[in-house]
């Protein structure tokens, strides 16, 4: 729904106001004072040492790590996907506290995903079908794209809204057998 990612965290950062705590994940750099930081590309030295923050979670070699030591196993959680993972970073971040480690770990070894985001629907003999039309944008599209990792058929439809089809390309060229 939004135009660029620009308008994307401009709108999801006009929220801040309204909270006590806000927890963010490392790409939104131009905030501070937040209670937590997400990151699936730096570990936690390298966040620690950008931001002051109390909460810090990090993808590092195979695990979930708060705060630099290792919470869960990227083993036992069943949407493994970057995305999915970053998405069960941010979760984390918003029941620390609340909940324990043990509740988190049953949790994400369920969570079968979201409808209509990057989610196997079919296989029909060697081919997978995939369906991810939530994918609005094509920074989405993209990183839809990233996480499959493979050659694909892709079918894209919808209205353009004018976006800038730019993020999109390096993906298409890279895992886009055909369109």
């Amino acid at each position: 729904w939004h135009r660029d990612f620009e308008e994307y965290k401009s709108t999801k950062l006009s929220l801040k106001d309204c909270c006590q705590e806000l927890i963010i994940s490392d790409e939104l750099t131009e905030i501070s004072g937040a209670y937590g930081i997400v990151s699936t590309d730096k570990g936690y030295g390298e966040l620690k040492a950008e931001y002051q923050a109390e909460l810090y979670l990090t993808l590092e070699n195979g695990y979930i790590k708060r705060n630099g030591r290792e919470i869960i196993s990227t083993d036992l959680i069943r949407r493994r996907e970057r995305h999915n993972l970053k998405n069960a970073l941010m979760a984390i971040g918003m029941v620390d506290g609340y909940v324990g480690i043990e509740e988190i770990q049953a949790v994400l070894g369920k969570f079968d995903g979201l409808e209509h985001r990057c989610k196997m629907i079919a296989r029909i003999g060697e081919v997978e079908c995939y369906d991810s039309s939530i994918d609005s944008t094509p920074r989405r599209t993209a990183m839809t794209l990233e996480s499959l990792g493979k050659e694909v058929v892709l079918i894209l439809g919808g209205r353009g809204k004018g976006l800038d089809y730019a993020d999109l390309n390096p993906a298409i060229k890279r895992y886009a057998k055909r369109i």
